[in-house]
């Protein structure tokens, strides 16, 4: 029986203003989505949930360089989707497939270890924290407090009506949210427990394609990539605490675009969303 080994290396660097922090995924040869997440977890939880993230796969010489390139791919879809799955707050920037790394020693049938792997990068700002002026208030002078809490959907829970969870919009074939997205996954939890009682419907849609009914997942390489959609809201809702039971997810494809004709990429963008039905 053939084991994934997984080896993590967790390493800082400080270059103008900005930190660095790296960790290294290692993979079996040809391997390309199985991997123990328990380790990574643990190195991700040392870093804070704002970071910005490159995910970068990478394959030794063995086999052609489009196999490689294929398989590096992969590699760093695999990782950046544990990520986006798993970690609240995290968004990647990048991720992409760098193919082969060139090998300078006697090459070995069995390859090279160091080179079968994905690299995810961590770039931050660091904050400079500067000396406060000493400022002399104004008599009767007052300081409005200022929030950026989330507040609440207000809804009309005695009858069924749907809700455009406006601002949630999907990378192009894919099932996860932009990430300016975040925001409103995160009003949609809050307004789940302002209304204990509330059941609803999470409706996943499409764009572009009216020939067929659904599209395909990039991800899954499934035709149902509303679908997908909005079991990805489905599933973060119940990662958040929220009873499976008041919750249904269905995909509806291109049924119901939002904007039609679709001229701009802004119509398109306004049509990959999910919108959410209120059952009770």
């Amino acid at each position: 029986m053939k084991y994934l080994f997984l080896f993590l290396v967790l390493c800082s660097t400080q270059l103008k203003g900005q930190q660095y922090d790296t960790i290294t995924v290692f993979f079996e040869m040809d391997e390309r989505v199985k991997f123990t997440g328990k380790e990574l977890d643990k190195k991700l939880a040392t870093n804070p949930i704002d970071k910005s993230v490159v995910v970068s796969g990478y394959a030794d010489f063995v086999g052609d360089s489009e196999y490689n390139r294929k398989l590096s791919a992969d590699r760093a879809t695999s990782i950046s989707n544990y990520i986006l799955e798993t970690k609240k707050g995290w968004s990647i920037n990048q991720s992409a497939g760098k193919g082969e790394l060139p090998f300078n020693g006697n090459p070995q049938k069995s390859g090279s270890a160091a080179d079968r792997r994905v690299d995810i990068i961590f770039v931050r700002s660091t904050i400079k924290v500067r000396p406060k002026a000493t400022i002399k208030p104004k008599k009767e002078t007052t300081i409005p407090l200022v929030t950026n809490e989330l507040e609440a959907l207000e809804i009309d829970t005695s009858k069924e009506s749907n809700i455009v969870l406006e601002g949630v919009e999907f990378i192009p074939g894919r099932h996860y949210p932009l990430t300016e997205s975040r925001s409103r996954l995160d009003q949609l939890l809050l307004t789940m427990k302002k209304y204990p009682s509330l059941k609803v419907e999470i409706q996943g849609f499409i764009c572009c394609d009216y020939r067929q009914f659904d599209g395909m997942d990039n991800d899954t390489q499934t035709m149902n990539l509303s679908e997908n959609r909005a079991k990805f809201i489905y599933d973060y809702l119940i990662r958040e605490g929220i009873d499976e039971d008041r919750l249904q997810y269905k995909g509806y494809g291109s049924s119901r675009p939002k904007i039609f004709p679709e001229v701009t990429e802004e119509d398109k963008q306004a049509n990959r969303r999910v919108e959410i039905k209120v059952l009770r």
